[in-house]
């Protein structure tokens, strides 16, 4: 059975929560199918394979294109 099964802290506000159900992440039989397929539909909020994907309150966005500037 994987961690996040049933519970809500994986998408809680709770920034603490969210850090504790990351750790719980580690040794997860799914890790990498949760990780491909949260990178497959661009998940934003929440945690996914040990990784909290929820913006930082005053973080700037995050970009994923860049431009460079021409003289």
């Amino acid at each position: 059975m994987t961690p996040c099964r049933g519970l809500n802290a994986w998408t809680s506000e709770d920034a603490a929560e969210r850090a504790v159900a990351a750790r719980a992440c580690q040794g997860c039989e799914v890790l990498a199918l949760c990780g491909a397929a949260a990178g497959s539909t661009r998940e934003r909020y929440g945690v996914y394979a040990g990784v909290d994907r929820t913006p930082r309150v005053g973080a700037p966005p995050k970009t994923t294109t860049t431009t460079r500037r021409t003289a």
